[in-house]
Order: structure tokens, then C-alpha cells, then sequence
């Protein structure tokens, strides 16, 4: 007997189901060449051939243990499912390939006969079986031809079988013949020089490119065409005139603005840092000299913060006012008369303020989400929920934004929530 890897010897079997008739076949012919017949020495070689895990499974078994050559066969055929190499395809499955190649084109000879082998190697194990009558291998062949070229070999088969009638499936055989004569190679117009400016796909098409055409990229066009084709055939909703003067009408400049402006991340930038700048004046006295820079800062990227944060301490603003000198102006004669009889002027109301942010005393926050007090933007209830409902979400950079990953557009002291 040859060893395990000799070029007499079987594959090494793994346990494919596959796999396991045509080796245990093999052995069998490979036993009956070198003469050998007493079953114990038949049933311990076996395992020479076999994989770690295969060979440790037959080992374990009574028929092994025991010697019992047509019991072990019957054992390792049982249990590495060899009746599942039986039953390969169903007659849906022929069906299905009938409609995936009935979108593929069939130019030249050569996609013809991958059709025939496609279709032949199912529906002859499906006819071997029972499974498919002739009528009905016939009918689903016939389908499988792409809709244009099934026209011209209905044409042919007419003409040279008047008594032909389409009550019963046309049979392979002839449809077969009709084909090939409709996609013969040997055309006399391909042998003429200078003349003939049309070639064959066949004639121009190169290694590379028949490598390419798989039977994968011929059925994934044909999905795209048959989908493409279904949603041509989806009948489209029309909208009344009424409709269409309220989409107009309600189709404001802030939306059209939005539409057209082109989204890009320089846009996001700026709400991200007055957060920043909200959060980091929140840990902030107002007494602080650095407080009023921040304040600056965050008030001219975003004037909604004028609104929501407490302004640096006025008298840090009164303090500076006295230290600056103050030029005199020359007033006329005639002002100050008018000056010095004009009534006085009541006092001006101090400029009622929201809450700051700041600690001590101060009162609650302000958020710019919903324009509730009392929180900030991570706590509000309002932006997490229309998070949860899939409204907005946070980018890479933790930014508000939409739903696509756009900026919200808002207006001058408009809340996110109002924007929406």
C-alpha cells in the first residue's frame, strides 16, 4: 500500500461530505489493486489516510474496534453525511436560474454554451432524480432566455416547423440548434477585409475581459437590471395643483438656504468652541480679570450668548471707564445754554440679564437647546429624546447636528429646538 502523500495514494480526507464517497471508492479500488482483503488490516490502513480529528472519530467506533470493514464503510458514510451530497439542488433553485439568466444578454456562442452548462448540470440531476419532467425542463430552459433572442429563435423555429404549436414547451434540442446556427462564428461577412467594420464581442474581447465577465458580474448586472426595471414600473404618487402651491409657499428662504449651502466642517467648528467657552465660563467668577476675555471670545462667535451668560462685573467696566482720561470738548456758547435748561433725564433701567452661569449665588444655567432654565445642553430632556427619535445626533467631533450629519441652520437667538 502507498504511503500517506505518494502519488498512488487517496486525498487525505478532512471530514467533507463531498468528499467522503470518492474516498472511500478510492480505497476500496486501492485495497482491490494491492490485494488487500482481511477486513481488520483494511479497517486499521483506512486511517492512514485520514486527518487527525477523522482519524481519532473511526477510532472510536465499535466497527473499528471490532474489524468490521462493511460495517466501518457503512459508519463513516452514515456519519459524515455523504446523502447530503445527494441532494444538491431543488426544482426551485432551477427556477431561479432561469430568472436570473433571462436579464443577461447572450451575444456570442461562448455565453450561450455557460447558459447550457449553468442550466444542464441542475436540471439533469433534478431529471436523473424524478424531481422535473421533460415538459418542465423544457419550459424553464426556454425562460431562461433573455427575452430579445428567445423572439428571433421563435421566429426561426416557426419557419422551419410550420406544425410547431405553442401549447407545450419547445424542446431543448431543437432550441439548442436554432441558436448555435443564430450565433455561428464562422460567419462569411467576418472573413471580408476592409469592409466589415462591425466585429464580433468574441473577436475583440481579450483574456483579461472574458476573465472579468464572471458568472457573479453577469447575475449582479442582471439583479440591477431587473431592479431598475421594477421601480420604472412603480407607479409614482402625482400631487394635485393645491399641493403644489403649498410646497412652494412653504418652502421658506431659510430652507432653500439651507439646501444650497454647501456642508462642510469649517461650519461645525464654531458652535463646538462656544461651547467650550460656555463651559469654561461656567467654572468662572465674574470678578475674574480673564472672565471678560472668554466672554469676548464666546459673545463674537455666537451673539446668542449675550442672552444666556452673565456679563463681567460692571465694576470692572467703571473701574477702567475713570482710569481712562477723558479729553474735554469744546461745546458752543449756545449748547450749553440749551444744556444747562434741558430737563433732566430719568434714570436709565439697568438691563435685566438671564441667569449665569457662574457659581455662588447665582441662579441656574440657561440652555441654548431648548431655552429652558435649570440645565445645559447634555442634560436636556427635550435634545436627548429627539436624539433617541434618530432627529439629531452628535458628529465625530461631538457637535450637535442632523440626522445626516449636517449643521443646524439657526437664526439669531433661535434654540436648536426652534430651529428644527
Amino acid at each position: 500500500m502507498p504511503g500517506p502523500g505518494e502519488k498512488a495514494a487517496p486525498s487525505r480526507f478532512k471530514g467533507d461530505y463531498d468528499m467522503v464517497r470518492p474516498f472511500i471508492r478510492k480505497y476500496n479500488r486501492l485495497c482491490a489493486a494491492y490485494n488487500l482483503v482481511d477486513p481488520l488490516e483494511k479497517c486499521e490502513r483506512l486511517t492512514d489516510y485520514c486527518s487527525r480529528s477523522v482519524r481519532l472519530f473511526i477510532e472510536s467506533l465499535p466497527s473499528y474496534q471490532n474489524g468490521n470493514w462493511l460495517a466501518l464503510e457503512r459508519d463513516v458514510l452514515k456519519y459524515y453525511d455523504a446523502d447530503l451530497d445527494e441532494t444538491r439542488y431543488i426544482p426551485d433553485q432551477l427556477a431561479e436560474l432561469a430568472d436570473e439568466w433571462k436579464e443577461i444578454k447572450i451575444p456570442d456562442l461562448a455565453t450561450w454554451k455557460t447558459y447550457q452548462r449553468e442550466f444542464l448540470t441542475k436540471a439533469g440531476w433534478l431529471r436523473a432524480r424524478n424531481k422535473v419532467t421533460d415538459e418542465m425542463e423544457a419550459g424553464y430552459f426556454w425562460q431562461g432566455i433573455h427575452r430579445k433572442f428567445r423572439q428571433d429563435i421563435e421566429i426561426r423555429l416557426f419557419a422551419t416547423n410550420p406544425n410547431l404549436t405553442p401549447k407545450k414547451a419547445y424542446p431543448i434540442e431543437m432550441v439548442s440548434r436554432i441558436a448555435e446556427g443564430l450565433l455561428e462564428r464562422n460567419r462569411f461577412e467576418y472573413s471580408l477585409m476592409g469592409v466589415n467594420t462591425e466585429r464580433p464581442e468574441w473577436y475583440t474581447q481579450t483574456e483579461s475581459d472574458s476573465d472579468d465577465s464572471s458568472d457573479e458580474e453577469r447575475r449582479r448586472k442582471a439583479k440591477k437590471r431587473r431592479d431598475r426595471r421594477t421601480l420604472s414600473k412603480t407607479p409614482r404618487k402625482v400631487d394635485s395643483d393645491s399641493d403644489i402651491d403649498y410646497k412652494k409657499k412653504s418652502k421658506t428662504p431659510k430652507s432653500r438656504w439651507h439646501g444650497l449651502r454647501p456642508k462642510s466642517r469649517k461650519d461645525t467648528e464654531p458652535q463646538d468652541e462656544v461651547e467650550e467657552l460656555i463651559t469654561q465660563m461656567s467654572r468662572m467668577e465674574v470678578s475674574d480679570p480673564s472672565y471678560a476675555v472668554v466672554y469676548y471670545k464666546a459673545a463674537k462667535l455666537d451673539p446668542l450668548v449675550v442672552d444666556i451668560v452673565r456679563p463681567p462685573a460692571v465694576s470692572q467696566t467703571v473701574q477702567q471707564v475713570k482710569s481712562t482720561p477723558v479729553r474735554p470738548s469744546r461745546v458752543s456758547f449756545s449748547d450749553q445754554v440749551q444744556t444747562s435748561y434741558s430737563p433732566p433725564r430719568p434714570p436709565t433701567p439697568p438691563n435685566p440679564r438671564p441667569p449665569s452661569l457662574s457659581g455662588g449665588n447665582a441662579t441656574p444655567m440657561l440652555c441654548y437647546g431648548c431655552g429652558e432654565y435649570g440645565h445645559g445642553l447634555r442634560t436636556c430632556s427635550r435634545i436627548n429624546e429627539l436624539m433617541r427619535n434618530g432627529v439629531l445626533i452628535r458628529d465625530g467631533n461631538g457637535r450637535m447636528a442632523l440626522k445626516d450629519g449636517s449643521r443646524i441652520p439657526r437664526e439669531f437667538n433661535e434654540t436648536i429646538v426652534d430651529a428644527l
